[in-house]
């Protein structure tokens, strides 16, 4: 197909060339002759091919340079509730969206829709997941995580958006979206809930979590949880004086003096 748009000379040869094969398949089948007819009719390849060469050139090169960056935009919408969910379930990162009133709103449009429930759904299924969350529980980057919470900057972005309008328009919008309504109200037709549902009661998901005693992760965890390193690990969290924002306080004073 490529190089038959590449000759560009004109468009009786074009359509000699490529229909020629469907003309022969018609002979055989029939359809063949009606999908060429329905490509031939299509306005966007007709202008394609009416224009120049070097033109033809630049609005393949074009097509080729955006069609994985949208591939990867959608993906990236896909993915979202695998992020957020795996953000969730880990201990080090788990209360990051509420400590910020911009990365709450971020929050919000991911934890009003149904997709990442049906996420969560479906990982409750594995133990691996368990087993993953709680080893990020013993993780020293928990502590960390809950020390930021000392940040007297906190209720202070929390008091400035939550006496703004903004906030509350955009927390609506995205709880009151159509889009998102519709998702809800479609979602005994989700086919991953079903997948989850049928993962639920499939014997495979049972014998699992019956074989779990055996899994060499939860050996590791509990080698893990008894190991002195955790708990010397933990013990330098919590005497870093680094974890502790308001410790780092600047003085008025200093504001001051800095700003000049």
């Amino acid at each position: 197909m490529i190089a038959v748009l590449g000759l560009g000379a004109q468009a009786r040869r074009v359509d000699v060339l490529v229909a020629a094969p469907f003309w022969r398949i018609d002979a055989l089948n029939k359809e063949a002759c009606l999908y060429w007819s329905l490509y031939r009719a299509n306005p966007a390849l007709i202008q394609y091919l009416s224009c120049s060469p070097a033109m033809r050139t630049l609005l393949l090169i074009v097509i080729l340079i955006a069609l994985p960056a949208l591939a990867e935009s959608t993906a990236g919408e896909r993915s979202k509730p695998e992020r957020w969910a795996d953000r969730s379930t880990n201990c080090t990162t788990t209360t990051g969206a509420f400590r910020d009133p911009d990365s709450f709103l971020k929050w919000l449009d991911v934890f009003s829709d149904p997709g990442v429930y049906v996420e969560y759904a479906r990982r409750s299924l594995d133990p691996d997941y368990s087993l993953r969350a709680a080893d990020s529980l013993l993780d020293a980057g928990t502590a960390r995580n809950f020390l930021e919470w000392m940040d007297p900057a906190i209720p202070g972005k929390w008091a400035s958006a939550l006496a703004q309008a903004p906030f509350y328009s955009a927390a609506s919008a995205t709880l009151f979206d159509p889009g998102r309504l519709k998702r809800w109200v479609m979602l005994p037709t989700n086919p991953e809930l079903w997948q989850a549902a049928a993962a639920a009661i499939n014997p495979e998901t049972w014998v699992k979590w019956l074989a779990l005693p055996a899994n060499p992760r939860l050996a590791a965890l509990i080698a893990k949880a008894q190991d002195p390193m955790t708990s010397e690990e933990w013990n330098m969290e919590l005497s870093d004086r680094s974890n502790y924002p308001f410790l780092h306080l600047v003085p008025p004073s200093q504001q001051r003096s800095e700003g000049r």
